[in-house]
């Protein structure tokens, strides 16, 4: 019987020793030990950045070469370059589509190729316009909607206000039409429209600008892929 038992192999010997070594009393064997899971990945979050759309240059001939977006909008007023064709940002013209331009700046990347400043305004869906054609002397303003008309449009029997500055109160800067409507936020809009050039110039409200655009172009950036265009936001990992 020695004999037998000394010729199973090392192998078959030590299975049977773990064997009864994981039994107890009635035959019941330990189980072994749970696998430790393995930990969870923390959650991976993004934050779209939008100061490459603040940052990029506007190229337009209106506007000196190496204009950034930021240039127009801080200090936010209208600027004019004599020596530039007049049409927004340089001034602007009743017939300019002021809104689709700025939302296009602050939105695509207007020095991709295939889409530009004007992109907005080419959309099929974009309404030609409100009223009727400005028409060239004062008051320019066009024509009023109706028919027959309110008024003639003859540009006589205007009454001016002579109240003094103190009397009003500015309620947008109209500036860079947009900023102070969709791109400052709500909390924060008497206090930018109360603003002025100088506070602009110390970025008093660079914050806003950026906060506002980021939150403003956030919902937008599948409409924006889905429409075939691309923002000049980065989505960057946090």
């Amino acid at each position: 019987m020695r004999k037998s038992f000394e010729a199973l192999p090392t192998l078959v010997l030590v299975s049977a020793m773990l064997a009864l070594t994981g039994c107890g009393s009635g035959g019941t064997r330990t189980p072994a030990p749970a696998a430790t899971p393995a930990p969870t990945p923390a959650p991976t979050t993004t934050t779209l950045d939008v100061l490459p759309c603040l940052n990029q240059t506007v190229p337009l001939a209106r506007v000196p070469a190496g204009t950034r977006v930021i240039d127009l909008v801080i200090p936010d007023t209208i600027t004019i370059w004599p020596d530039r064709d007049i049409g927004f940002p340089n001034g602007r013209l009743l017939s300019d589509p002021v809104i689709d331009i700025t939302l296009g700046i602050v939105l695509l990347d207007i020095n991709r190729a295939g889409q530009n400043a004007a992109s907005f305004a080419a959309i099929p869906l974009d309404p030609p316009g409100a009223t009727k054609d400005p028409i060239a002397t004062f008051p320019f303003a066009a024509l009023p909607n109706g028919n027959p008309p309110l008024d003639a449009g003859t540009g006589t029997g205007f009454v001016f206000d002579t109240s003094p500055m103190s009397a009003y109160v500015q309620v947008d800067r109209m500036g860079m039409p947009a900023v102070a409507t969709a791109l400052i936020l709500g909390p924060r809009k008497t206090a930018y429209s109360d603003g002025n050039v100088q506070l602009d110039t110390a970025n008093t409200y660079a914050f806003d600008l950026i906060e506002g655009t980021r939150r403003f172009s956030e919902p937008l950036q599948d409409d924006l892929t889905a429409r075939g265009l691309t923002s000049c936001a980065v989505r960057r990992v946090s």
